[in-house]
């Protein structure tokens, strides 16, 4: 069983751009309902809709290994990372729990939460 990643965009033009040049995940599909994107070998279907309803949660998540660089290269194209008050996060919006796991999360065009995380432990993804 493989999964299969969905979000949604009422922007596609812009979704695209996003998840294309700024992420670097190439853009499969581009029909008249979705967006199709390879990422690492796992579709990202993005679906476009007249309006988004996002939640307060984290939508897309991905494993990185270095966590900082990512993080400078994706600002380098204009993205804002979150902050969040009642988090302990460095001046780079990265926030580190208490195992040494790194997160920093930012919201796509259409308000969709995206978190990167850099796990401490030996073994875990990323």
């Amino acid at each position: 069983m493989q999964a299969i990643l969905f979000a949604a965009t009422a922007d596609a033009g812009t979704s695209r751009e996003i998840y294309e040049s700024v992420l670097g995940f190439p853009c499969e599909e581009d029909t008249l309902f979705e967006l199709v994107f390879d990422v690492s070998a796992t579709q990202l279907r993005v679906r476009k809709v007249e309006t988004v309803v996002n939640p307060s949660y984290t939508t897309l998540g991905f494993a990185v290994t270095d966590i900082a660089n990512t993080i400078a290269e994706i600002r380098t194209e204009g993205v804002q990372f979150e902050f969040y008050e009642l988090m302990k996060q460095d001046h780079s919006e990265i926030r580190t729990a208490p195992d040494g796991t790194a997160i920093a999360r930012c919201k796509d065009p259409n308000g969709n939460m995206i978190s990167f995380t850099q796990y401490a432990a030996a073994g875990d993804p990323g």
